[in-house]
């Protein structure tokens, strides 16, 4: 597992893709991160301020940096302080792998 300002990373020797573990901080970081850019699905991971009740959301995009950078800004998603999110080293995972992914 390497670390970047924090943010996890974490590979397979025998598994093309990669997890990056991270908390709401590290979503500027990511924007420098060339894999992050790539498709992949996400995973947001906190609790409701009013309830403490915990919250999950699962989501896809053709640009994962890019899409929590969007998430990061919305107010209705401020709820959320930890996420985890599955891409390819290369490039290989599509937006119809990633759709499959969510959707399952």
């Amino acid at each position: 597992m390497n670390h970047y300002n924090g943010l996890k990373k974490a590979t397979l020797d025998n598994w093309d893709g990669v997890a990056y573990i991270g908390e709401r901080k590290h979503i500027t970081v990511m924007q420098k991160i060339e894999q992050l850019s790539y498709p992949g699905i996400y995973f947001f991971i906190g609790n409701d301020k009013e309830t403490n009740e915990n919250i999950s959301y699962i989501g896809k995009s053709s640009n994962i940096a890019s899409r929590l950078q969007t998430h990061n800004s919305d107010r209705n998603k401020d709820w959320f302080e930890k996420f985890i999110v599955f891409t390819s080293k290369n490039g290989d995972l599509n937006s119809s792998h990633a759709e499959y992914l969510e959707a399952d």
